[in-house]
């Protein structure tokens, strides 16, 4: 199963070189979350949803101009260790570049 992931488009080069690392971003810590986590959304259209509404306010107000979209494919193994929350999933373990395809960018608009 696929999973997408949106992240600021300046962090794609170290990303497709390096893979993901579970962190607690500067928005994660504004909600009070704990636990360094990567966030995966089950479908593109969910993440697409989140970019045209809370998820690209959150870039915009960071002042991040543009938003590379991601998929991910999970080993089994990975894939076991997400943690479900609605209609997206935390994964704690980094996720390999060999596990990420940019998909597109595209600018954040006001």
């Amino acid at each position: 199963m696929a999973f997408y992931h949106a992240t600021p488009a300046a962090n794609l080069s170290a990303i497709l070189a390096e893979g993901l690392e579970p962190r607690i971003g500067a928005r994660s810590r504004m909600i009070g979350e704990e636990e360094p986590a990567i966030y995966l959304f089950d479908a593109l259209p969910l993440l697409e949803d989140a970019i045209g509404g809370w998820l690209g306010d959150a870039y915009e107000e960071a002042g991040i101009p543009e938003v590379a979209l991601l998929e991910i494919t999970l080993s089994p193994e990975l894939e076991a260790r997400l943690m479900q929350d609605g209609f997206s999933h935390s994964c704690p373990v980094p996720i390999p570049a060999t596990a990420i395809r940019h998909l597109r960018s595209e600018p954040i608009e006001s």
